[in-house]
């Protein structure tokens, strides 16, 4: 009996000693809790903090650079339009000085030459309100409001006569009677005989300032020469720019001693500095731009206290931000107890909305399902979530997928590219459980691992009528695509039998009722003048009909193309545009080429005659240029004007809208696509580039076989 008892009595020490360890486990884990919660709560809110800390730092460096940035590009349109605008003055003055080629002085020329041709070269903005030309001997001046000017030199025109270095000169500005401000500006022009003139403009700048007065708020704009005399002062601040318009004794006339000024000739090139703006008084960030060729520098500046303000405001929020954050991190330590309470609850209304979702959801434990809803029991073909529980993915999709893997080694791969990167997303052909009916299915997996496992999260979308819709769209477009195709093949061939007609029967008789008409106008020599006048029109607008039937025979098909190949039918084309407009044209042709197949050689010449006619209806483009060029692998042929471009004022880059291209190279683009090419259009406000690229006949052979197959 002794020994049962020693044995009941080991039974209740082992007892006692549980309870007593869960009663202290349930006494110290909420203690440890409480004291993990507080560490959490103090180490978050040092990271809060130390976060602002970086943020704000950050920041104030990240608002300068942009606020730079931003100056840059100011500084850098401006020199641009500054540029742009002096290349239509003082080019078109100096250009006016190459073409008079006068010798020894400008007195010997005669003013009414100087005068004409001054004249006729003020083509360019408003902007440019004169252009003149002078020397020691001689200023000759013509503008847009008044009659012309000759005689000796002005005042103002002086400095730049006596100037010995330097091949250009900008001049203080004028002030005139009613009108805006003028800067003259001008560049060394030759006379020969070893001497030299100025050619150049009198511009008004005030377009400019009207545009970039309201660019960048508090900022400031500027032209100045080389010596710090001011050309143009832009302010977007009302009463800045009041007291620049004023021009008191507060204003300065000249910047050029002023420490920022000197430091910029002395950066030799574009930048941004910090310093004091010698017109506001203020620290300011200033970018300037030299003006390429002239003693002449664009500039833009913006006080710092104004371009900091955003971060200022930005500081301010973060700290509030980081107050609050604090004060949440402590209200939510002092809640978190409630919060796990109710966890609980949230996990049952979490299991209610799985069960009830629209799609398939279920849990996989390593590769086994452990948790699956009703929808995904419904899609699997199986009456309980029950029953998907321990198989594999595997297990519900057929022992192969299209691409030929196995499903077993695919499923295995998705999952650890899950594991991998968190999420994947993938469409993967199921099979029904019930019926072995494969379905296509859109799959998202969110994965982790966990206490050495790996939990996958799959929520599954039944696309089976979508992919029926795709394979369904997809016929159609192939079919159209192919329609397309052979419309083009039948326009060509209708083109080809109608310009035949054209020339073999309706010219000819057209031709044989101009030579009747012309030998009846002979034999009536005798008869009265208006019946001799009557027959002579007859014969005009026979031989007029004749020659337009002809043009239109070529137009549908030139039998260049067949005869002789595409290079004489560009010669042609080109020489056609050359008669009926003003456009120089000039051709980059290769001496001899192969001949490609007869396809390519009219979808190419068809895309020339396309773009030739778009340049003369449309670019307003005085030149134009048709380059072809045959490599080993492919031919290109490209078409360049140097008009307004397609989309007015929508800057330089690559057309894509059908409707910016027009039917006709919409056409051309399909025909390419047909022939295994390609067809792009790049336009910009200076001009638009047609390109049109085949492959060579083995290539496209090739590319043929494979639509075929």
């Amino acid at each position: 009996m002794a020994q049962p008892h020693k044995a009941g009595g080991a039974e209740s020490a082992e007892l006692a000693g549980a309870v007593h360890g869960g009663n202290l486990r349930a006494r110290l884990v909420p203690a440890l809790v409480s004291w993990i919660l507080i560490g959490y709560a103090v180490v978050l809110c040092a990271g809060v903090w130390g976060y602002a800390v970086l943020r704000i730092h950050g920041d104030y460096d990240d608002t300068l650079e942009a606020a730079r940035r931003r100056l840059r590009n100011n500084s850098i349109t401006l020199e641009a339009q500054i540029e742009a605008m002096l290349n239509d003055g003082v080019g078109a003055a100096v250009a006016a000085s190459n073409e008079l080629e006068v010798g020894g002085t400008l007195r010997a020329s005669g003013d009414s030459r100087l005068t004409a041709t001054l004249t006729h070269m003020l083509t360019g903005g408003d902007y440019v309100r004169a252009l003149f030309l002078g020397d020691a001997t001689r200023f000759v001046s013509v503008s847009r409001s008044g009659p012309p000017v000759a005689g000796d030199a002005p005042n103002w025109l002086q400095p730049a006569l006596t100037q010995k270095s330097g091949e250009s000169w900008a001049g203080a500005p004028l002030r005139t009677p009613g009108a805006a401000t003028l800067v003259p500006i001008a560049r060394r022009t030759p006379l020969g005989g070893g001497r030299e003139a100025w050619a150049g403009a009198l511009f008004d700048l005030s377009n400019l300032a009207a545009v970039y007065r309201q660019t960048t708020p508090a900022g400031g704009f500027g032209v100045f020469a080389t010596d710090g005399t001011p050309l143009l002062l832009i302010s977007s601040d009302p009463v800045q720019e009041s007291r620049l318009q004023r021009g008191g004794a507060d204003v300065p006339r000249g910047i050029g001693d002023s420490e920022l000024f000197q430091r910029i000739l002395r950066g030799r090139g574009p930048g941004v500095l910090e310093g004091v703006n010698p017109y506001s008084g203020k620290n300011s960030l200033v970018a300037y731009d030299p003006v390429p060729g002239f003693p002449m520098l664009a500039a833009a500046a913006r006080a710092l206290d104004v371009a900091l303000e955003p971060w200022r405001e930005r500081e301010r929020n973060t700290l509030l931000t980081a107050a609050a954050v604090t004060i949440l991190v402590i209200g939510t330590t002092l809640l978190l107890n409630h919060f796990i309470r109710a966890l609980r609850r949230r996990e049952l209304q979490y299991r209610t909305l799985f069960n009830n979702a629209g799609f398939g959801a279920f849990v996989l434990e390593d590769q086994h399902f452990i948790e699956a809803n009703r929808t995904s029991a419904a899609m699997f073909g199986v009456a309980d979530p029950r029953e998907l529980m321990a198989l594999t993915p595997w297990d519900v999709s057929p022992p192969k997928q299209p691409d030929g893997g196995a499903s077993e080694a695919r499923a295995r791969e998705r999952i650890r590219a899950a594991l991998a990167q968190g999420t994947a997303r993938f469409e993967w052909l199921h099979k029904r459980l019930s019926s072995g009916e494969a379905f296509w299915a859109e799959v998202e997996l969110a994965a982790l691992d966990a206490a050495g496992k790996s939990l996958t999260l799959a929520v599954v979308h039944d696309v089976t009528e979508r992919k029926h819709l795709d394979a369904e769209r997809e016929r159609v477009v192939n079919e159209l695509q192919e329609l397309a195709g052979t419309l083009v093949h039948l326009q060509d061939d209708e083109r080809r039998r109608i310009g035949r007609e054209l020339h073999d029967t309706t010219g000819q008789l057209l031709a044989a009722l101009e030579l009747k008409l012309d030998r009846l106008a002979r034999a009536k020599e005798g008869s009265e003048a208006e019946q001799r006048a009557k027959l002579r029109e007859c014969v005009e607008l026979a031989h007029q009909c004749s020659a337009e039937i002809r043009t239109a025979s070529y137009l549908l098909h030139p039998p260049l193309l067949d005869e002789i190949g595409l290079l004489s039918a560009l010669r042609w084309l080109a020489d056609g545009l050359r008669q009926r407009s003003e456009i120089e044209t000039t051709l980059d042709l290769p001496q001899s080429m192969e001949r490609l197949p007869r396809e390519h050689e009219l979808a190419l010449f068809r895309i020339a005659q396309e773009a030739l006619t778009n340049v003369h209806r449309h670019s307003m483009s005085p030149t134009v240029s048709i380059r072809l060029a045959q490599h080993a692998d492919r031919v290109v042929l490209e078409i360049a004007d140097a008009g307004r471009g397609i989309l007015a004022g929508s800057g330089a880059g690559r057309v894509e809208e059908a409707g910016a291209l027009g039917v006709g190279l919409a056409g051309m683009r399909e025909r390419m696509r047909q022939l295994g090419g390609t067809l792009s259009v790049f336009s910009s406000p200076t001009g638009t580039t047609v390109r049109a690229e085949l492959k060579s006949a083995a290539h496209t052979a090739s590319h043929t076989d494979r639509l075929a197959g």
